[in-house]
């Protein structure tokens, strides 16, 4: 609905590669790169989604687009009170594992899907075990 908002509400025969490279440059003012190549792959999916339907006859507005490069090596940490304030919420939270998941993840910086899919037989002696991962080291202590 934003980015229909922000092409000013056009109509579907209104769309195409300029319509697109305008709607980039408006985003471009209030967003990462990164957002707006998620923009692109989630138009793009729809685009052909429509087309596979019977919907959409036309050029795929976005298709030609390129993805935007970007350095994404800048990482965030939470501070000290913020890890207190998630701790303290997932503690009231009334998902039961949600907790102690954050806690592996920031123990050990397993994703959280990493953590969640932790199996007992892979935690021995304070040491997580981690397979099939994009982590660099597969053994990191708790």
């Amino acid at each position: 609905m934003k980015l229909c908002e922000l092409s000013g509400d056009p109509l579907a025969d209104e769309l195409d590669q300029e319509w697109f490279t305008r709607l980039r440059e408006a985003r471009s003012e209030s967003v990462s790169a990164n957002t707006m190549n998620h923009d692109r792959a989630y138009l793009n999916a729809l685009f052909n989604e429509l087309a596979r339907a019977g919907e959409w006859d036309k050029p795929n507005p976005v298709r030609q687009s390129r993805k935007l490069k970007y350095d994404n090596r800048e990482l965030r940490y939470l501070t000290k009170e913020e890890v207190k304030r998630l701790l303290e919420e997932l503690g009231a939270s009334r998902n039961g594992s949600a907790l102690l998941i954050a806690k592996v993840c920031l123990a050990t910086g397993a994703r959280w899907t990493e953590a969640e899919t932790l199996r007992r037989e892979n935690v021995k002696n304070g040491l997580a075990s981690f397979w099939s991962t994009k982590m660099v080291s597969h053994g990191t202590y708790l």
